[in-house]
């Protein structure tokens, strides 16, 4: 069994931001745990839908105290 990469409640950001996107940093709002998708991560970026993203299209954003 692996450990994952994020957890329900880490800030990220793509590692390469699309475009159009004007949001930079999200919250991981679900992970799952099916072996088929242990690496996609659920990711809210404001009062938008979650979106689905690989864990290696993610990166962690270190929150400030």
């Amino acid at each position: 069994m692996s450990t994952p990469k994020f957890h329900v409640g880490d800030q990220v950001a793509e590692k390469q931001p699309r475009p159009l996107s004007a949001r930079t940093v999200g919250v991981v709002v679900h992970t799952f745990d099916d072996h088929t998708l242990r690496d996609i991560v659920a990711v809210k970026f404001g009062n938008d839908l979650p979106i689905a993203f690989h864990a290696d299209d993610l990166r962690r954003v270190e929150q400030r105290p």
